[in-house]
């Protein structure tokens, strides 16, 4: 995983937008700790580097008590739980849509991302420290799709659809590995 250690040097390209600041703070204790979650993560942060925010945010975090914790920090804040799809709670305010992933507890940011489907989503932060995939950098510049962990290929042909209309290209062995990949079973603890 490529880290930064300083996001604030890495906004040398990119602003660092008010929003995702807004948002996942609303579910926040006092302090940030990378080490420790919660983090952002995933394709939020691949909007932000390339100036394409939209109101959709993923939160990562170590387990399911500080899951259950952030989303009561939410549920403080004025946010209410509108769909519990197994794999994330979906939670809105009329302006963003902030999904607490349940499928993918770790107590390491690395292995978060590690989980993701594309290396071009390997993105996730404390908004203190930007950590990301070893390629993530290299396939979003040259804007391929490049498989990582396929849990759910449905659910993954229809994010190569997303990013396919977003400019991004897919190589038909990266396409074959999709569709020749198993439904995945994922259990969720209660």
């Amino acid at each position: 995983m490529i880290l930064f250690n300083d996001i604030h040097k890495f906004e040398t390209h990119f602003k660092l937008d008010h929003r995702l600041v807004e948002v996942f703070s609303k579910g926040l204790k006092d302090s940030l700790d990378f080490e420790n979650g919660p983090w952002l993560a995933g394709g939020s942060l691949l909007r932000w580097y390339k100036n394409e925010m939209d109101a959709d945010y993923d939160i990562a975090c170590t387990g399911e008590e500080q899951a259950r914790d952030y989303e009561h920090r939410l549920l403080f804040n004025g946010y209410t739980l509108s769909k519990d799809t197994g794999y994330a709670n979906t939670y809105g305010n009329g302006e963003h849509t902030i999904q607490v992933i349940k499928c993918v507890y770790s107590d390491l940011a690395e292995d978060v991302i590690g989980k993701h489907d594309f290396t071009i989503t390997q993105w996730i932060t404390d908004l203190h420290v930007l950590g990301m995939g070893d390629t993530t950098f290299n396939d979003v510049i040259n804007k391929r799709i490049i498989t990582n962990l396929i849990s759910n290929p449905v659910i993954t042909v229809h994010r190569v659809n997303k990013y396919f209309k977003r400019g991004y290209q897919i190589s038909s062995e990266e396409v074959i590995k999709i569709l020749q990949t198993p439904m995945v079973t994922i259990e969720l603890s209660e």
